[in-house]
């Protein structure tokens, strides 16, 4: 895809599921990837997998404002810039109705979730204004972000709150040549998806026009080409992936 050869990126939750699949799209679209995990060994195993000289494997909390300004530091010392994120990190939370949510899994969700993408955003925002370049960003949301999914209530509200920091921060930062876009996956076949219990996730495929989930690499492919210069004109978008279930 034009503009990603040379591309400096960072992947937060790089080290598995979504995140992953794009750490790897972009090194074969010729990007420089740093991917972000809280899991050392699985931030490592990804970037072995990828390659010393394409892939940089570091170890930070998404939602911890000393962690986040430390590892963009890091990358613009290793790479000499941060030229884009995909902010993807995220958690899913217990299975539970509103009405039996315990206050502290809410909390969590909201840290990781909602702050995380909130604290990796500025700072890519605040990367940009310092070396005066143009960036692209994409937060990874959900479509339970978009519609009512029973039990997963806390966690989509998280998801929800993404796609309005999405659109504020492209309207703030559309004239210093940045773009930020949301992807909006349907149930994705991963690591994630799989910790849910059997007769919930047979359930969720059964709403799903096309039958089947969605792979990672499918929702990579489009992160990838939001992050590239063949969509400049699109910023402020939520983009749904998911089989035609929002449809």
């Amino acid at each position: 895809m034009k503009g990603l050869t040379d591309r400096v990126v960072i992947v937060t939750g790089g080290g598995s599921g979504i995140g992953r699949a794009t750490a790897r799209r972009l090194v074969e679209e010729g990007s420089r990837v740093a991917i972000v995990d809280i899991d050392a060994d699985a931030g490592r195993s990804a970037a072995d997998e990828l390659g010393s000289d394409a892939a940089l494997a570091l170890v930070g909390d998404v939602s911890c404002e000393e962690d986040v300004h430390h590892y963009f530091a890091e990358v613009a010392e290793r790479f000499g810039r941060v030229d884009s994120l995909h902010n993807n990190a995220g958690i899913e939370g217990p299975l539970a109705r509103l009405v039996d949510f315990e206050l502290s899994e809410f909390q969590r969700l909201v840290r990781i979730n909602y702050q995380g993408v909130f604290l990796n955003l500025r700072e890519m925002l605040r990367t940009a204004r310092a070396q005066r370049s143009p960036a692209t960003i994409v937060n990874t949301s959900s479509g339970t972000g978009a519609h009512g999914v029973p039990q997963l209530g806390a966690y989509g509200s998280t998801k929800a709150a993404i796609l309005g920091l999405t659109r504020a921060a492209a309207v703030e930062s559309a004239k210093e040549g940045v773009r930020v876009n949301a992807i909006v996956p349907g149930p994705v076949e991963t690591a994630l998806f799989a910790r849910f219990p059997d007769e919930f996730r047979d359930g969720v495929e059964g709403f799903i026009p096309q039958g089947r989930l969605g792979t990672a690499e499918e929702v990579a492919a489009l992160v990838a080409f939001l992050l590239s210069d063949e969509a400049p004109f699109m910023t402020g978008g939520a983009y749904a992936i998911d089989g035609g279930e929002l449809a």
